[in-house]
């Protein structure tokens, strides 16, 4: 919830659904043996907020995708995180596998306010981490916040375009934007990714 309106994963096109349905399918699938003819409703979305499930945001997309959940705290090894003995890169910079992080949590609701006034991040949050980039000599991560939403650059952000091999990304477009990886050890609290996925 931000204040009375529900958040929901989206995009900002309207022609881009992927995000919202990823999202109920993982709601569906946690639901359990209710009627799959019965619409998902806000309180399907609520009650697995609220279950003891102790659900991680690499859990829910193992739920979805399979493979084995890894990941460890951000903090264990700062800046390493990305260049360990196993790369979760590939030599482009884009995540080799489906990866995601999450912000430590505020005390407060003002806290939190100052939060995202200064690093225009949200608090207790999950972003998908799509990779990492270099501008000049500072290391940035990519990511996209599943709300799609794209926020004015602040201090820290790097500037477009985000170039990995052929691919050029315009970064704060539909939630995908890239910051220091210092300020991504200093904030984010955990990073996750899924191993051993089955090619289709």
């Amino acid at each position: 919830m931000a204040g009375k309106l529900f958040r929901y994963a989206r995009s900002v096109s309207r022609d881009e659904a992927w995000p919202a349905l990823i999202e109920k399918t993982y709601v569906m699938k946690k639901r359990g043996n209710a009627s799959l003819q019965a619409e998902v409703s806000p309180a399907d979305y609520q009650a697995i907020a609220r279950a003891p499930l102790n659900t991680t945001p690499p859990l829910a997309c193992q739920s979805l995708v399979g493979g084995k959940v890894a990941g460890r705290p951000v903090g264990s090894d700062g800046g390493k995180v990305f260049s360990d003995r196993e790369p979760l890169h590939t030599s482009s910079g884009i995540m080799s596998k489906p990866a995601m992080a999450w912000t430590k949590p505020k005390v407060n609701r003002a806290a939190e306010e100052d939060f995202w006034t200064v690093t225009g991040l949200w608090s207790n949050h999950a972003y998908a981490v799509l990779g990492v980039m270099k501008q000049g000599d500072r290391d940035y991560v990519v990511l996209r916040n599943p709300w799609g939403i794209a926020t004015r650059p602040r201090g820290g952000y790097a500037e477009d375009p985000w170039n990995a091999g052929e691919l050029s990304v315009t970064l704060n477009q539909k939630g995908v934007f890239a910051i220091l990886l210092e300020m991504f050890v200093e904030h984010f609290d955990q990073i996750g990714w899924i191993e051993n996925l089955v090619n289709a």
